[in-house]
């Protein structure tokens, strides 16, 4: 009895699972594991993965049930390491868990077949941490790995939101990229991180950053903090310091709460007090056309006559 009890508070840690070997370890013998999944106490998920039953079905456990029967050193990768981590540009707006689920494994590993698993063999180590109670490739693995899967637009956005969480996360991918000679999109990566010093704070600001590249405006300043006569107004997402033009990022995931509505309307109020002329683009306007010629007017010289 005591062996269950051992057993269950592993399985408290793994979103109710357990493996054969963590059964054997904590004492329980084969013919015990197989009368409780005979009983219904448990449930076999894979050939050495079981569930105890009444364990919420959820994305996260069956993900920690394929890098479980892939054995030790196993982890999940790719586009479902980087939904654990939250990157942008990897799922819909909904944040619908991405399937199948990717998984890497060493190339000594045999799990058998598995339904709902996208398989990697990683020819060399790589680095395991933990994210939801379940084993993923770190954040710098990760983004190589998404580096021949995304779109170099959304391998951006995966990057500024890596960046924002992980300081450390340049001199890691410069590793990396030091070992992992060769790795496709490997160049797009690292060119995407020398870019800018910092990241921007959003999906649509990369978004826009491109945008504007692609129509050939002047490059502007990202995250500028306005200051008049020594007193803080704002910090506008892109900036024309000189003829002074702010352009606004405003996607309603960042500006629906009725704080941040009232607090932008004041300072942007605060803000063409001060003399400056401001745009708003939103998600669905970053792909017309209006914003464009309406900026390039306020940047001309004859709109400051």
């Amino acid at each position: 009895m005591g062996g269950l009890n051992e057993l269950e508070a592993v399985a408290v840690r793994q979103w109710g699972l357990i493996t054969r070997a963590q059964a054997v370890a904590v004492g329980l013998s084969p013919v015990a594991l197989r009368w409780r999944v005979q009983t219904g106490a448990l449930e076999r998920v894979h050939s050495d993965v079981f569930r105890f039953r009444g364990a919420p079905l959820c994305w996260r456990q069956q993900a920690l049930a394929l890098a479980l029967q892939c054995g030790p050193g196993s982890a999940v990768s790719h586009q479902s390491a980087a939904f654990l981590y939250d990157l942008w540009g990897i799922s819909d707006k909904n944040r619908t868990p991405p399937r199948p689920i990717d998984v890497t494994t060493s190339r000594s590993r045999n799990p058998g077949h598995l339904e709902g698993v996208r398989l990697h063999r990683s020819r060399g180590d790589f680095t395991v941490e933990m994210r939801s109670g379940v084993p993923v490739t770190s954040v710098a693995r990760t983004l190589v790995d998404l580096c021949d899967v995304l779109s170099e637009e959304n391998l951006a956005m995966a990057l500024d939101s890596a960046r924002k969480g992980h300081p450390l996360i340049a001199p890691q991918l410069h590793a990396l990229a030091a070992t992992l000679t060769g790795r496709p999109g490997m160049g797009t990566l690292m060119r995407l991180l020398g870019q800018r010093e910092s990241p921007l704070d959003s999906g649509l600001e990369i978004r826009l950053e491109r945008a504007l590249a692609q129509y050939d405006l002047p490059r502007p300043v990202a995250g500028y903090s306005v200051f008049e006569n020594r007193r803080y107004i704002m910090k506008v997402d892109f900036a024309w310091k000189d003829q002074r033009v702010a352009l606004h990022a405003d996607s309603y995931d960042f500006h629906r709460q009725r704080q941040h509505f009232e607090r932008d309307a004041r300072q942007r109020s605060l803000l063409t007090g001060a003399g400056w002329h401001s745009l708003v683009v939103t998600s669905k306007a970053v792909n017309e056309s209006w914003w464009v010629e309406a900026l390039r007017h306020a940047l001309s010289p004859s709109s400051r006559a």
